[in-house]
């Protein structure tokens, strides 16, 4: 079986449920490559959906600053009020968030299913250092002296 770029993904509960959920190390090559070999299943591309990602980690930052999901949801709102089944798929789908929203002091209080590998030492460096680094980046930071003392 090859790798392939996951982009979106599905997996089938009973399936996820055969390892717990665990996913150690690129979930790309595992879940794509790796997981699916194990357990003698296959993969395949759906090409008759249409998903929208809102962001890679690198991206939430500066996209939550914008409010870019907010204002999307705006307009696909008043897109879609055009469109009599797409209002009526909006409706619901908006009726459910509100229900959400309205048991979420209920919802909070529950433990969370999923389980979490633990991040090695060094992964735990390098992910502060590129988040210091693109906090300098986005104050410009711009160093007074070139001389630096590395330890």
């Amino acid at each position: 079986m090859n790798r392939f770029s996951i982009n979106s993904i599905l997996w089938f509960g009973k399936d996820m449920k055969e390892f717990n959920g665990i996913i150690p190390g690129d979930d790309e090559e595992y879940l794509s490559c790796i997981k699916p070999t194990e357990l003698g299943l296959t993969n395949c591309f759906n090409g008759d959906t249409i998903v929208s990602h809102f962001s890679f980690y690198s991206q939430r930052e500066y996209l939550d600053r914008e409010n870019i999901l907010e204002r999307y949801g705006k307009h696909l709102h008043h897109e879609w009020s055009k469109i009599p089944k797409m209002e009526q798929i909006d409706k619901t789908v908006q009726a459910i968030l509100n229900d959400i929203e309205s048991k979420k002091s209920e919802i909070i209080q529950n433990p969370v299913p999923y389980k979490t590998a633990p991040v090695p030492t060094k992964k735990q460096w390098e992910l502060k250092f590129k988040q210091f680094t693109r906090m300098l980046k986005h104050r410009k930071y711009k160093p007074n002296n070139t001389k630096h003392i590395v330890v």
